[in-house]
């Protein structure tokens, strides 16, 4: 749907400044595609020069076998919308009428809106889920209701590409989650190319189809399922930095610097999901987990009640405080 041609990208000068060279990338139909690096790597400036927003230093961007750079901006905007960070401009126009302008390519703003037009708002306001916020002044949305909007305006231009950068910045968790599960359904059900830039790794991990990883060391692109880059050891050497390192058991990037272990370790059994936050919380205060087969004096069951977890020291019943567990280990 999308691709690159021997492509350099970055900012003509003088003097010329070159940012990421020889770029021959596929976005494809029907898939959802992360561009992870870390700051300062180039997503930005490529993401920019993939919508035709920056000139190109060298090679060409295609879109449905056609040069970016020879189309007209309304052919443009019919074969690649755009939602970048940050709220919506258009303060009081409703929430209806913001996504109307997602319909501007193909026609002007002298006509009236068609019944083909209503119906690509319609179909982008439900698939957002944002029907009720119709007729909602934009300046009274919440952040995670303002980019679900402006994820609707793109829907409603019906361009096959749909490009984001960093859509869920500054968004609470649930939000988060909300947002990349809307451009993961976008993807696989509307067949859109959709790439999104993003420092979430995890939710990449969880949603994406393939990731577009730039590597600072070379630097090049790196392309292809995230299992994959992650099986190949490309995410821990891309993105990890001082004291982090990429669990590859876990999928995600762990602290490498826990505090040392003070005194004797305990043993540590039980429900494995209690356990798993026992754990960690006994690590951050430098009590050791015993491994192995050695037997530890000190053992902590970690066992379901009615609201929660609780635990046994040494078969003796510790509560359910983790505060109060770790004062027993200390005594």
């Amino acid at each position: 749907m999308l691709q690159t041609l021997d492509l350099s990208v970055g900012y003509p000068g003088p003097p010329a400044q070159l940012v990421l060279a020889d770029l021959g990338l596929t976005l494809p139909s029907g898939q959802l595609t992360a561009l992870l690096g870390l700051n300062g790597t180039g997503k930005s400036t490529l993401l920019r020069s993939l919508a035709g927003l920056q000139p190109l230093l060298r090679g060409q961007v295609q879109v449905q076998g056609r040069a970016l750079t020879s189309l007209t901006g309304p052919q443009r905007a019919q074969c690649l919308s755009l939602v970048l960070t940050g709220r919506p401009r258009e303060h009081y126009l409703t929430v209806e009428a913001l996504v109307q302008l997602g319909r501007y390519p193909y026609g002007h703003w002298l006509r009236p809106a068609t019944p083909a037009d209503q119906a690509a708002v319609d179909q982008a306001l439900a698939l957002t889920g944002t029907e009720s916020l119709r007729h909602q002044p934009v300046n009274r949305l919440s952040d995670g209701q303002a980019q679900k909007v402006m994820i609707a305006r793109a829907l409603a231009q019906a361009a096959p590409v749909m490009l984001l950068d960093e859509p869920t910045a500054h968004l609470d968790v649930a939000n988060r989650v909300a947002v990349m599960q809307l451009l993961h359904q976008v993807a696989h059900q509307q067949n859109q190319a959709v790439l999104v830039a993003t420092h979430d790794l995890e939710l990449a991990l969880q949603l994406a189809d393939q990731l577009w990883l730039i590597d600072h060391h070379q630097p090049q692109v790196l392309c292809g399922p995230p299992e994959q880059l992650a099986l190949e050891g490309h995410l821990g050497r891309v993105l990890a930095g001082p004291g982090t390192a990429f669990n590859l058991a876990q999928g995600r990037f762990v602290a490498t610097e826990a505090p040392p272990p003070r005194g004797r370790a305990v043993g540590l059994q039980g429900d494995p999901v209690g356990r798993f936050w026992v754990q960690r919380f006994l690590e951050k205060r430098g009590i050791g987990i015993a491994q192995g087969e050695a037997q530890p004096s000190l053992l902590v069951e970690v066992v379901q009640t009615n609201n929660g977890f609780g635990w046994r020291l040494n078969g003796q019943w510790a509560g359910q405080s983790l505060t109060e567990l770790l004062n027993r280990i200390a005594n």
